[in-house]
C-alpha cells in the first residue's frame, strides 16, 4: 500500500479536538484510513460489530469485500503457475 495524496479527519461533536488520520491506497478495492493511532491520539477504539468495514492486515495475496473474495496464489520454486480465484 502506499500513502494517499488525503488524509481523514476525525470530529467529535463533544468538543475534542479534531485529528488527522492516513489514508492509504490498496492495490484493488477502496483507499483506507490508517487508525493505528486513533487509541494514542483519543482514547478511543472503533466498533464494526460486523467486521465489515475493517481490514485485519495488509495482505499482498488476499483480498475481500462485502460481496466477493479474491485469492491470488503466485509461482513457487517447486511449480510455475499462477492462478486467480473468485467467490
Amino acid at each position: 500500500m502506499k500513502l494517499a495524496d488525503n488524509k481523514a479527519t476525525l470530529s467529535f461533536s463533544n468538543g475534542s479536538p479534531n485529528i488527522d488520520l492516513p489514508v492509504y491506497s490498496g492495490n484493488i478495492g477502496p483507499d483506507v484510513v490508517d487508525i493505528r493511532k486513533l487509541y494514542a491520539q483519543t482514547g478511543m477504539f472503533t466498533y464494526d460489530p460486523g467486521f465489515l468495514s475493517t481490514a485485519s492486515c495488509q495482505s499482498a495475496i488476499t483480498t475481500s469485500t462485502a460481496t466477493k473474495v479474491n485469492c491470488f496464489t503466485v509461482a513457487t520454486r517447486s511449480n510455475n503457475w499462477q492462478q486467480t480465484v473468485t467467490f
